[in-house]
């Protein structure tokens, strides 16, 4: 499967232009849009816009292309575990992180240099599955990890994943009824997970089945909300921007609370997604900025929003993204 790293160590900025930006906005909302849409929408010529795509690929801007997927549509729960982990010894904590970025069920692992070292971002189809992926790490690392927090996702409030700086219009994505996926559903999924952008043909010539049947299957997914869209990812750490998870536990979150966490993400331009989880921590807040000013207005924001009900918080500063995998390999690879 594909893997991606939107964040890192970044010794250069990429700078875009107006049109780089507009590409780019119209690549993360559609990733398989042809080149002559994008080039109407943007006032290009058709070559220019391929010359321009191909020239933020090969810079690493945008690292790839993959669908965005509801896991809970899928049968999925979606699960976050902070590590705290002993500095005692490289190769014991290199050995953790090659496990981790390995796992089938694994979709991210960010570092930090902070309360936390690691958060891993995965899905499991039931609690045992859960369990058992708990069980397998603390038996195989538990000379390595001091710590561990495991939250279990409830809901999760999205906008992009990129600063909506980038944006001129609000995302939406479809909402309807879940649909069930047979086996070539799957290999269809797991085909556009390596590359969005791979032609229905080269799919159905794998597969065995026309272009007319794969591009039916995909739209069924489509307007299920399976597949939420198709993105380009992008490198936001060559696009000079910095990644923070802001951490809070809530005395209460009521339904006007979680009204609020909506339009937070509505608003906000730099916040990128905000989950609301079941464990030690109620809130955990993704943001993006290009400077530390922004950071803090957007902290404070957050905080005077719940100041009634914010009880703690924690602000981790992200370092690096192991990996991402939009689409882990136990989502396509199970028995449908």
């Amino acid at each position: 499967m594909a893997r991606f790293f939107r964040i890192e160590p970044a010794e250069r900025a990429v700078k875009l232009d107006v049109k780089d930006r507009k590409i780019l906005s119209l690549l993360v909302r559609d990733a398989r849009m042809h080149f002559s849409g994008i080039a109407k929408r943007v006032r290009l010529s058709r070559d220019a816009v391929a010359y321009r795509v191909m020239r933020l690929q090969q810079q690493g801007v945008i690292a790839g292309y993959a669908p965005i997927v509801d896991f809970k549509k899928l049968g999925f729960y979606t699960f976050r575990i902070f590590l705290l982990v002993s500095e005692a010894s490289e190769e014991k904590k290199g050995s953790l992180l090659a496990h981790l970025t390995a796992h089938r069920n694994v979709i991210s692992v960010m570092e930090f240099n902070d309360r936390w070292d690691f958060e891993v971002a995965l899905v499991a189809r039931t609690i045992e599955d859960f369990n058992n992926f708990l069980e397998e790490l603390d038996e195989k690392f538990s000379d390595v990890i001091m710590e561990e927090d495991k939250l279990t996702v409830l809901e999760r409030y999205s906008s992009s994943y990129l600063p909506d700086i980038f944006y001129d219009e609000s995302l939406k994505e479809s909402e309807g009824a879940a649909v069930e996926l047979d086996t070539r559903d799957l290999a269809i999924l797991k085909a556009l997970s390596n590359d969005a952008k791979k032609p229905y043909y080269d799919i159905g010539q794998e597969l065995g089945i026309d272009a007319d049947t794969v591009h039916n299957r995909v739209e069924r997914m489509l307007e299920s909300g399976i597949i939420r869209r198709f993105a380009a990812i992008v490198n936001i750490s060559l696009l000079n921007y910095s990644f923070y998870v802001f951490i809070s536990t809530m005395r209460t979150l009521s339904i006007r609370d979680e009204a609020r966490l909506k339009d937070v993400v509505a608003t906000n331009r730099n916040v990128l997604e905000i989950l609301k989880t079941l464990g030690d921590y109620d809130v955990l807040t993704y943001v993006a900025v290009d400077n530390p000013l922004l950071l803090h207005r957007t902290i404070k924001e957050i905080k005077r929003s719940f100041a009634h009900t914010i009880k703690n918080y924690l602000t981790l500063v992200t370092y690096r993204e192991h990996v991402y995998r939009p689409v882990p390999e136990a989502v396509v690879e199970q028995t449908a």
